[in-house]
């Protein structure tokens, strides 16, 4: 039985809008080849394509995400179709984003992870930025298979819009995944106050919200600032501090501020005269 002319369609690297098609053909038997690709859903959309005769391979671009196609190779001797080929497909499903998720809120940052419906991206990128446009907004790019990113830099109960697109490996965006999270507030700290006051020292005193704290920083800072300034940290726990060994008759300024998951909250302050 002779060999056949043309022989072995097939389909191979199928995308959501390409696939390649190769064959084998015996050597110097055709002049070119021309290849008609229609989408079975919709016929009328036809793509032809001529490609030399010493061509086995063709990538077919441009196509539709989740369609069939069939594609026919016809082996051209003299203009003429002297052989023809067909093959079926169905490309990909368009790669898209799924469902966006946030965790570990904190006042100044928190998690996001996302699932992938199908495909592979570029890239994907995320912005933020609050809901009133009072603070720079932030872009963020991470590599196509990342699945989750940490934002920091935030600030303190405030909301944020969040949107995440990831870039197919063909350079088209997909519909972007959107979001509202509002970042935690930071622990209550407040009403410091001075008592016990003597020439040689005094009491500081705090009120701040219960087991929301890790440690308290009090700091004490002459107003000439001709002394090094006074630290002293105390556990999260504690509400006050008693300083002594100060000099008498002068004036000083008292810091108090909070440490809560790595976060620092606003000093308050006061000024004291021994």
């Amino acid at each position: 039985v002779a060999k056949p002319l043309l022989s072995h369609l097939t389909v191979s690297n199928m995308t959501w809008g390409s696939v390649s098609i190769s064959w084998e053909a015996q050597e110097s038997a055709f002049d070119s080849f021309l290849i008609e690709v229609s989408n079975s859903d919709h016929p009328h959309e036809t793509m032809v394509l001529s490609v030399p005769g010493v061509s086995r391979s063709s990538v077919i671009t441009n196509l539709k995400a989740s369609s069939n196609y069939t594609a026919h190779l016809h082996g051209l001797i003299g203009g003429q179709r002297a052989q023809t080929l067909m093959v079926q497909a169905t490309t990909e499903p368009k790669p898209q984003l799924g469902t966006l998720i946030f965790s570990n809120i904190t006042p100044k940052s928190f998690n996001m992870s996302w699932t992938t419906q199908a495909g592979l991206f570029a890239k994907i990128v995320i912005n933020v930025s609050d809901a009133h446009s009072l603070h720079e907004s932030q872009q963020f790019t991470v590599s196509g298979d990342a699945k989750q990113a940490h934002i920091t830099g935030l600030v303190e109960n405030t909301g944020y819009d969040v949107s995440v697109a990831g870039t197919t490996l063909a350079g088209d965006p997909t519909r972007p995944l959107t979001a509202f999270v509002i970042t935690e507030a930071l622990p209550l700290l407040e009403n410091l106050t001075i008592s016990d006051i003597n020439p040689y020292g005094f009491t500081v005193s705090w009120m701040a919200s219960e087991n929301a704290f890790d440690s308290f920083l009090v700091t004490v800072v002459d107003s000439g600032k001709l002394l090094d300034p006074q630290e002293f940290t105390l556990s999260g726990t504690q509400r006050k501090l008693e300083l002594r060994g100060l000099i008498t008759g002068i004036g000083y300024e008292v810091m108090v501020s909070g440490f809560t998951q790595g976060h620092q909250t606003k000093p308050l302050r006061a000024e004291i005269v021994t």
